[in-house]
């Protein structure tokens, strides 16, 4: 599936501003081709095994949300949605409920008909191992509920909301995993099962960096491991992870990626 030019990448909720303008854009959008497919990145996690956000950090230069977003693009997604708590993003309606929460929320937005949703702590991932999850209507691989194809309904909204109503009520926990077997998902061997690796604490991290490595020595650079920053310094760190977006989305998304950055750096 090539990259197509019509990718749309939403990181936040509209503004006032947009919101006046909605009706223009609704008009515009009623006119357009519905995406065929629209990606789910969960991207608001506290990171707290790792001791700093697992969503900025580096590899050769890239964030790993920018890497995430590449991907979604890679294999075709034409609506990109960013879950991450956090001002300037998509954040969660029920908090506080872990990763259900999220694609609750990026629900509301997406407007395709399935959604592939990515979790921002898989940097081993390519194209090719996503590609068979995309043949069948709802589908994950064998063992690991993330990533997932889900069905985008009327159903399956009303279902999230109903249980993440009911669990803040019961303070019960709820899984990816009992979401997609409520969903019936088709498990499928994973072609590669190593690119699944979670990385979760600095061990895991160094891992799977040593592994981008060995793949490709001579494009992969190992990131920064420091684990404590001063808040001006994390903030320059993350405006130069703006600044040297991934060459592979295209252009004309920069600015809105970067806006919704300097809004979560902002507080606005």
């Amino acid at each position: 599936m090539q990259t197509t030019s019509q990718t749309v990448i939403h990181t936040a909720i509209p503004t006032a501003t947009q919101r006046v303008n909605q009706p223009l854009q609704q008009q515009a959008a009623a006119d357009a081709p519905a995406p065929r497919l629209t990606a789910i990145i969960l991207a608001g996690g506290r990171s707290s095994r790792m001791g700093q956000d697992k969503a900025m950090l580096q590899i050769a230069g890239e964030t790993q949300l920018q890497r995430t977003v590449a991907l979604a693009i890679a294999v075709g997604c034409e609506q990109i949605l960013v879950s991450r708590n956090q001002p300037g993003f998509i954040e969660d309606v029920y908090p506080e409920a872990g990763p259900l929460a999220g694609i609750q929320a990026a629900l509301l937005h997406a407007t395709a008909s399935q959604c592939l949703v990515l979790a921002i702590d898989t940097p081993l991932l390519n194209p090719e191992v996503l590609m068979p999850l995309l043949t069948h209507p709802c589908s994950c691989f064998a063992g690991s509920p993330l990533p997932a194809l889900i069905p985008n309904n009327s159903a399956v909204r009303h279902w999230l909301a109903q249980q993440l109503q009911q669990r803040s009520q019961a303070k019960r926990q709820l899984s990816v995993a009992g979401f997609l077997t409520h969903l019936a998902v088709t498990q499928l061997d994973c072609p590669s099962p190593e690119a699944l690796f979670n990385s979760n604490t600095p061990a895991q991290w160094q891992q799977a960096v040593q592994q981008l490595q060995t793949q490709a020595p001579s494009t992969e650079q190992a990131p920064s491991t420091k684990q404590a920053q001063t808040p001006s310094a994390a903030t320059t760190a993350q405006a130069t992870a703006v600044d040297a977006f991934s060459a592979e989305i295209p252009a004309k998304f920069l600015g809105e990626i970067s806006r919704a950055f300097s809004g979560a750096l902002l507080g606005a």
